[in-house]
């Protein structure tokens, strides 16, 4: 580098012919500013230091929830599967639990997982309760304490059907002998009681499930005075007047004077043996008038007593009341027809009913019914094509075993079906005599 050829002495006098460059703000003003940066430069660096620690410390605590929180989620997640959802394989669920994590500020330790396996095992595990899947996938079994399964069953969506359309109150069936223990079993018993259509053409015998002790005759006193068979299109009969007492192993009715009409006096037998005599209670009938023996009916005459043991059978057909209910009506429970000769003839005319009184066939037209029987042991065999598992082919059955049972069968075996089970009936074995018919409720 050249050196320069100003000496000290030239420079000095260049300077002083430059123009005088000075600070007009005052010495207390520049000192105020100053000051003020000092202040600003002060209280920053404490900001700064009031949220370190405060920091630190936040980073430490959710760096510990990190440890502790994910295992539990995972299990939790894998013990509890949704039955709306579908099974999943070991090795996604195995995936899953490893992907599932907290999102966390800081970056998880690698030691984490094993962290977490032994706060687990130092953690005794609560039970789980979780589903047994359907399907071929199932969860893999792991060291936890045994946790009770509950097994999902699903029934078959015929049945299903059938069932549902029976709790919807508008066909009301029989009820099997296996239904009527478990009923039993609980302290509950059959109670038969007739009513009559609106036209009192023929009675329609109504059963209930009631509890309570008591004779017969008290049971379906009870029933009489809480069952209301207006509200299923039914009309109330004259035992809904009359008081009913046990005596000597008959049943006492006592009825106020000329409380039977012409109409029920038609009827009378029916009612007397649909309600008293259906399920084997009594036999005979004693009428008494205001605690006299005896009643005068208008076309009768003065009676004291009445046998009710021949008052019922015959083929089985459907009535629907104005309610839109459904019943099963005996042709002997009639004012117009009576009972078939024979089995055979009885199943003959489920096909054909007697649809001008508005009891039609529970059997369709193009399906033939044969029946041959062995002791107590009664075959029908099925012809025709179409038979399904629904709610038309359970009345078709409910009808053809009833008017079985009317004809001293006590067990029958339904063939040539191509089905294995109709509603509640199992059709590869025989199927014992229903007990009661047209089940309903009390209230």
């Amino acid at each position: 580098m050249e050196s320069s050829k100003w000496t000290e002495e030239e420079i000095q006098k260049q300077l002083e012919k430059m123009p005088s460059v000075k600070d007009k703000r005052s010495r207390e003003l520049i000192f105020h500013e100053i000051e003020g940066r000092l202040e600003e430069s002060k209280l920053s660096k404490k900001t700064t230091r009031t949220w370190i620690m405060p920091g630190l410390a936040t980073a430490c605590l959710l760096a510990i929830i990190l440890l502790l929180v994910p295992g539990t989620l995972i299990k939790n997640d894998v013990s509890a599967p949704s039955l709306h959802e579908k099974p999943k394989n070991n090795t996604l669920v195995r995936k899953e639990k490893d992907e599932v994590k907290e999102p966390s500020p800081a970056p998880e330790p690698k030691q984490s997982k094993k962290t977490v396996r032994v706060e687990e095992q130092k953690k005794p595990a609560a039970p789980e309760r979780s589903v047994k899947p359907s399907g071929p996938a199932k969860l893999e079994p792991t060291a936890d304490p045994p946790v009770q399964r509950y097994k999902v069953k699903v029934p078959e969506p015929s049945t299903a059907s059938i069932m549902a359309a029976v709790e919807s109150g508008k066909y009301h069936p029989p009820m099997t002998k296996a239904d009527l223990a478990e009923q039993m079993s609980a302290g509950k018993s059959v109670v038969t009681v007739a009513y009559s259509d609106e036209q009192a053409q023929f009675v329609v015998p109504v059963s209930f499930l009631v509890n309570g002790k008591g004779t017969y005759a008290d049971k379906v006193q009870n029933v009489l005075g809480s069952f209301k068979p207006e509200r299923v299109g039914l009309q109330p009969t004259m035992l809904n007047k009359a008081k009913l007492k046990e005596k000597e192993g008959a049943v006492v009715v006592d009825l106020p004077p000329g409380s039977v009409s012409s109409a029920e006096e038609a009827l009378l037998p029916k009612i007397l043996g649909y309600t008293f005599a259906y399920n084997h209670e009594y036999s005979n009938v004693k009428f008494m008038t205001g605690d006299q023996p005896g009643y005068k009916f208008s076309n009768l005459g003065p009676k004291e007593e009445m046998d009710i043991t021949k008052n019922s059978g015959g083929a089985n057909f459907l009535y629907t009341s104005p309610s839109g209910d459904e019943f099963l009506v005996d042709s002997n429970a009639t004012s117009f027809a009576g009972s078939a000769g024979s089995m055979q003839a009885a199943l003959d005319e489920l096909s054909k009913g007697y649809k001008d009184q508005k009891l039609m066939p529970a059997v369709p037209e193009d399906i033939k019914l044969t029946a041959s029987s062995s002791g107590a042991l009664t075959t029908i065999r099925v012809e025709g094509n179409g038979l399904k598992n629904d709610e038309k082919t359970r009345k078709m059955m409910d009808a053809l075993l009833m008017t079985a049972k009317n004809y001293g069968s006590q067990s029958v075996s339904v063939t040539n079906t191509n089905l294995e089970a109709i509603g509640p009936y199992d059709l590869e074995q025989p199927i014992d005599n229903l007990v009661g018919v047209n089940f309903m409720n009390v209230k």
